[in-house]
């Protein structure tokens, strides 16, 4: 059974070529969602999250180490059974780098997963080519946490859901893909003071659901939220607001987390029109997508305080490759 463990988030919004000493910052959500998880199951969690890290990395006055190998030689100072890397896409390279210098600090008195939409998408090829890594815990992983917890530390965890893990019995060497578990429905915001992140920062963000149900080919998201669009209830997002809204220091607006908010006018309008109705006031920000979009939507979630949406554009050009 699982007793302790470290989640190390990926540095979002941090420019590692540069020496900036600021970033563009939100809290991993996903991953604190995991943590409040885990701390239900009487699992001792720590978090690391790598942009905050990167800010403190700059700051130091000599830097004698790399960020990776400073990140690893911290981490091996954790008493943790189990090492958990949250992923995208753009900043794996720098995960699995940790990954991979932490490994001899901490032998096999503990194992190394890797989760998220990066490693997700190509868990097969992870587990293949990168030794230090014993496993992947793919897709939302919320209904595979209890039995992830229970079988840990023993031979059946090869049996847990959502597990993408190597079957090096009787000499194989074959990479199994486990049965997800169903998709959760249900989001609930984690508490950012538990997780001691400033309640005072200048956006707060709220999960307003998952799932977009197109299949760009250029996207990790597509096979880790299942193409399955979901929103939570207008009632349960008011109630969150309220609340967020009330125990921060009047934070400049909130960022509505969800991968293609405007899929569904209708939900959207229904949000919308709860918002006005309750005489909250502030400003927020969401993503979107050119063909979910109308002025007319535009102009009705500007009413309800929208100030800003993120457009996913594949290409600025025309031009196709011949």
């Amino acid at each position: 059974m699982l007793r302790s463990a470290t989640l190390i988030s990926y540095p979002v919004g941090t420019d590692q070529g540069g020496d900036t000493r600021t970033v563009s910052y939100r809290p991993p959500l996903g991953l604190l969602l995991v943590a409040d998880r885990l701390e239900a199951l009487n699992v001792k969690v720590r978090i690391v999250d790598l942009a905050l890290e990167w800010v403190k990395y700059q700051d130091l006055s000599q830097r004698e180490l790399s960020f990776a190998a400073t990140i690893a030689e911290s981490l091996a100072q954790h008493d943790s059974a189990f090492f958990g890397f949250s992923s995208i896409a753009g900043t794996m390279p720098l995960s699995v780098r940790i990954a991979q210098l932490l490994r001899p600090h901490i032998r096999k008195r503990a194992q190394i997963g890797f989760g998220g939409p990066g490693a997700s998408s190509v868990a097969t090829e992870l587990l293949r080519y990168v030794e230090e890594i014993d496993f992947v815990l793919s897709g939302e992983v919320e209904g595979s946490l209890a039995e992830f917890v229970r079988l840990y530390g023993t031979p059946e965890l090869q049996q847990c859901p959502n597990l993408v893990w190597r079957d090096q019995r009787d000499g194989r060497n074959e990479i199994i893909c486990n049965q997800s578990a169903p998709l959760p429905d249900d989001f609930p915001q984690p508490n950012l003071k538990r997780w001691s992140y400033d309640v005072g920062l200048p956006v707060l963000p709220i999960e307003l659901g998952r799932g977009c149900p197109y299949a760009c080919q250029f996207c990790s998201t597509k096979d880790f939220f299942g193409r399955a669009y979901r929103l939570k209830p207008v009632s349960t997002l008011l109630s969150e607001l309220k609340s967020l809204l009330g125990d921060s220091s009047s934070p400049i607006g909130l960022e509505f987390v969800h991968d293609l908010f405007t899929v569904n006018r209708k939900l959207v309008l229904n949000i919308c029109n709860a918002i006005i109705s309750s005489g909250l006031q502030f400003s927020w920000s969401c993503s979107s997508h050119i063909n979910c979009s109308s002025p007319e939507l535009i102009e009705h979630m500007a009413r309800a305080g929208c100030r800003s949406i993120f457009f996913g554009i594949e290409s600025g050009s025309n031009l196709t490759a011949s």
